[in-house]
Order: C-alpha cells, then structure tokens, then sequence
C-alpha cells in the first residue's frame, strides 16, 4: 500500500531524522510546499548508503514559515519557507539554517542563505560534503562542525550558481497559459 502510493520503503534506516510541517499543502500560513522538498531530499539521496554512513547521526527540519512548527531552530539543518517577489509573482524558497541544538547548553540555529526551492538539494549536498571534508577527527557531529566553523565559512564556501529551473520563468508561463484561458472563456 505504501510503495503503491510513491513512498519509498527502503533507505529510512540510515537516512537522517527529517522533521516536515505539511506547507502549503494543507496550512493557510504556509509558503513553502515542504512534504514536496521532503520527498526532493529522499529522492534526492536515499540510494547512497555510503555517503549516509559517513555523516552519522543527523537532524534536518522542514518548515513552510516562520512560525516553526518543526521547529528549524533546533535542528543540526533547517530550513524556514520563504518567498521572494518576482517581477510576475513570487518564487517558492527556503532560509536554510544550521546548528541548532537542544541537547547541552542548547543553540539557536544560525542562518546561512536563502535559497530557492530548487536549490535545497544540491545546497544541502555542499553543505554535507564541506562537512565531511572539514570535520575534525571524522566523528565530530554536524551541528557541533557548523557552530565550530561559522555560518561566514559556510557562506563563502557554498556555489550558489546553480543551475537550477527558474521560477519566475515558469510564473511567466503559466501567466501566459492563464491569459489565454481566460480569453478564450470570454464570449
């Protein structure tokens, strides 16, 4: 029954702990569709087995706004949607923070970027790979190695020119589509 809806069986036993209010699907306050970005980072990254096992232990919360219902805050990864006005519309993103802790003395998640929501997958991978690349001893857990290294070194090492689909093209399109419809309909 699961499979035959989409969902994947395999993979959750080593995957990160991922926490996804339900966005835009079913909340009036949400901007951000994030069971859709749930299901691009397990697409995205169930399959590499290896890659997982060489992160460890990891918590990545998903939030539509600001009100943090899975709360980002505290999460080793979290992101908080957001949406920047375009010229026709607005585009669908997400302000990716990290280091959030409520184990110890707790921390508040800092922000690194704002993203869209095309990007959250391959900016989470140049996340993880900086973090397997600069972690100390090859055991120090993620939030411990954002709050070490700053949200500035993240920034400064992350491509942000990505080759991702843009939005506001597709908002362009489907104005068009929508104007035609609505000329056609008119008698």
């Amino acid at each position: 029954l699961i499979t035959s809806a989409g969902y994947r069986m395999q993979g959750h036993d080593y995957l990160p702990d991922i926490v996804a209010c339900v966005g835009t699907t079913l909340c009036n306050l949400a901007v951000s569709d994030t069971p859709n970005s749930y299901r691009q980072v397990i697409d995205a990254f169930a399959d590499d087995v290896d890659f997982w096992s060489d992160i460890g232990p990891l918590r990545i919360h998903m939030n539509g706004c600001p009100n943090s219902c899975a709360q980002h805050w505290i999460a080793d990864i979290g992101l908080r949607g957001t949406r920047e006005m375009q010229k026709n519309g607005s585009e669908e993103g997400f302000s990716i923070f990290v280091g959030g802790a409520v184990e110890g003395s707790g921390h508040i998640a800092e922000h690194v970027v704002d993203v869209s929501s095309k990007a959250v997958v391959p900016i989470m991978k140049q996340l993880l790979d900086l973090y397997l690349k600069d972690r100390n001893n090859g055991a120090e857990h993620f939030g411990v190695y954002a709050r070490r290294v700053g949200v500035k070194y993240l920034r400064e090492n992350l491509d942000l020119d990505l080759d991702v689909t843009n939005v506001q093209q597709v908002n362009q399109d489907l104005t068009a589509v929508f104007a035609n419809v609505i000329k056609e309909a008119k008698p």
